[in-house]
């Protein structure tokens, strides 16, 4: 079973060359990136008094949506700009409407509160607040009508004439809740993905039984590796937890949410895999694996499911929900597969293991696909990111690789000898480089494409996008080399370091870079931005860890600890760093920034106990002796 799990992986050649211990069998998927999208409406309100709050609007005819809440008044000189008017009501069924800009603050002061969001219409949902006025803090969140959800808070303003957060939080990075599962075996958290109600959303798998909620809420396998699904509110209380799968195996390697709160889910099956209660729903793999992808709505019930493969190999390794609710998934390809109803649009290839990119619509329809890879070229696509309208990929390949046009060749590091011995008209060998691409989302096509190596070990493990727009890639290297003209350094003595990128979104030119090196091996397995254009990363570390703060180092006697951390904008400052350390071995396996700036991070423990930096009471294995391959998952959330 764990080798199995191991020939799943989105980057082989680099797991294998980790050295991890057995209780690191399946670590080989990186959750993708989504977007999300928000919509308002209305007509403005009337501008309330000087320095005062704005009067509340009336309410609005039954039968209509509610409209926006009124703008706030503009403050006078020094005080607070008026509130916005509270959203007329909705009629039977409408959605609230969005509460009302905050009104400006005068000269020198105070930008005005967001606007109360307008009352649901019955069942509709809350409005959401208003943005706050240039100058202030973020606007109330609106409220919800009856029957619907509350809305969020409105952005604050820049101070700067500009729209934005308003001023940024202090930076702390402090522990707010933790928690652990598990019982015998098999369990790992593989991607967490957050709603618009900074709920979270964990997606993994288990071979026995496994528990986030009270003793109705534990799930038992079928017999081998079962997929779980659960959500969790922003305190960490069990909302739902879900098992799908039979007695083949099942894996979930990513997860992205909508904009309505819809959970989409990619991975990988064998036998049968049903997300529905009805047996018509039920998909039935074609031979080996296939790649699934499952939308369930915000209560975990079933919405579609589709299954894409032939009698060969297939497998998901990212998805990615776009701004249109859109959906982007990423894969490997042994065979030929199809992710259209229209046989004219299958995708064969041109060798084994050629990567694959579809874009699907909302209920799952196919929009566009395309495969790309030859026999002369090996590759792992491990990550993807769409914004606006760019679709980002990022992995790693060895050899020579064609991308619609674009013929790529990764660094040559020697020959291998000819018939007349060294020199005597050998073959190439090539290095395996980093990778970053973007598409056109809409079409598909190639925009740009860039290398990132030398002789030596490259990866391009993920991708994300700042909050300039400008492509942000997280990767490890085993030997110095150059983004462009700028120099990535490693150590000599070490294995893989860290290293992290900023590219021109237009071109792919680099723009900045800059490695974290030390005397052991650093791994990530989680990179993501939070609304202040800050970079989050978590993984493990070996021997001691240096992000631009104080060194840490391994807590003996374990061999490896696992890490969180934030970075400023341009990588030069360690913000904040948290280590979870047991006696024995702890990674983490998943990240997720929520839209507030919470971070959750999701791992693996080996021994007795984990310590959570002594902030939190530390968290007990589910048994008190263990192995290395029985590792219990853990799960922290941290604040801005």
């Amino acid at each position: 079973m764990r080798e199995r799990f191991v020939t799943r992986v989105a980057q082989i050649a680099l797991l294998t060359s980790m050295g991890l211990p057995l209780g690191c069998d399946g670590c080989d998927s990186e959750p993708g990136d989504g977007t999300t999208a928000s919509s308002s409406g209305g007509g403005e309100g009337g501008v309330g008094g000087q320095g005062g709050i704005g009067g509340e609007g009336g309410a609005g005819g039954s039968g209509g949506d509610g409209g926006a809440g009124g703008s706030g008044g503009f403050g006078g000189e020094g005080g607070a700009g008026g509130q916005g008017g509270a959203g007329g009501q909705g009629g039977a069924g409408g959605a609230g409407g969005q509460g009302g800009a905050g009104g400006q603050g005068g000269a020198g002061g105070q930008g005005g509160a967001g606007g109360q969001g307008g009352a649901g219409g019955f069942g509709g949902s809350g409005g959401a607040g208003g943005q706050g006025g240039f100058g202030g803090d973020g606007g109330a969140g609106g409220i919800g009508g009856p029957g619907g959800v509350g809305g969020f808070g409105g952005a604050g303003g820049s101070g700067e004439g500009g729209s934005g957060g308003g001023e940024p939080p202090e930076f702390l990075g402090d522990a707010l809740w933790g928690a652990s599962a598990g019982e015998e075996r098999g369990e790992r958290v593989e991607a967490i993905a957050a709603d618009q109600d900074e709920n979270v959303v964990l997606v993994g798998g288990f071979q026995t039984a496994i528990n986030f909620g009270g003793d109705a809420d534990r799930l038992v396998s079928a017999g081998q590796h079962d997929i779980f699904v659960v959500k969790l509110d922003p305190a960490g209380g069990h909302v739902w937890s879900k098992r799908f799968g039979d007695t083949s195996d099942q894996y979930a390697i990513a997860v992205a949410t909508d904009s309505s709160g819809n959970i989409v889910i990619a991975g990988e099956f064998e036998g049968t895999l049903n997300f529905g209660a009805d047996p018509s729903t039920a998909l039935v793999s074609a031979g080996e694996r296939d790649i699934f992808v499952a939308k369930l709505d915000p209560d975990g019930n079933h919405l579609f499911s589709k299954r894409f493969g032939d009698a060969l190999d297939q497998y998901a390794s990212a998805v990615a929900v776009t701004a249109e609710d859109d959906i982007v998934v990423l894969g490997v390809a042994d065979g030929a597969i199809n992710f259209s109803e229209d046989p004219g649009a299958e995708l064969t290839g041109t060798g084994s293991d050629n990567a694959v990119v579809a874009k699907l619509d909302a209920a799952g329809g196919h929009l566009w696909s395309k495969r790309f890879g030859s026999l002369e070229s090996w590759q792992r696509l491990a990550s993807l990111a769409a914004s606006g309208s760019a679709l980002y990929v990022a992995g790693a390949f060895g050899g020579r690789l064609a991308i619609d046009d674009r013929l790529l060749e990764s660094a040559v590091s020697g020959v291998t000898s000819g018939a007349g011995g060294a020199g005597g008209g050998g073959e190439p060998i090539y290095s395996i480089d980093g990778l970053v691409a973007r598409f056109d989302l809409a079409s598909g096509s190639l925009v740009w494409a860039r290398p990132l190596g030398a002789a030596g070990e490259q990866y391009a493990k993920y991708v994300s996008v700042g909050v300039d727009g400008h492509p942000v890639v997280l990767g490890n290297h085993r030997a110095p080399f150059q983004v462009g003209s700028i120099d990535v350094e490693h150590t000599e003595a070490a294995g893989y370091d860290l290293y992290v990128a900023r590219l021109d979104a237009d071109a792919g030119e680099p723009l900045a870079a800059r490695a974290f090196v030390s005397d052991g091996d650093e791994f990530v397995w989680g990179f993501s931005q939070d609304p202040w254009g800050n970079h989050v990363l978590s993984g493990y570390f070996t021997r001691s860890l240096s992000l631009g703060g104080e060194p840490v180092s391994v807590g003996a006697p374990s061999s490896g600890d696992a890490f969180v951390a934030k970075l400023s904008p341009d990588f030069s400052e360690e913000l904040w760093s948290d280590v979870y350390r047991d006696q024995f071995f702890s990674y983490a396996t998943a990240q997720a920034v929520t839209g507030g700036g919470n971070t959750a991070v999701a791992g693996l423990f080996f021994g007795e106990r984990l310590e959570l930096g002594g902030v939190l009471p530390a968290l007990e294995h589910s048994a008190p002796a263990r192995d290395r391959n029985n590792g219990d998952v853990f799960l922290v959330t941290l604040s801005p």
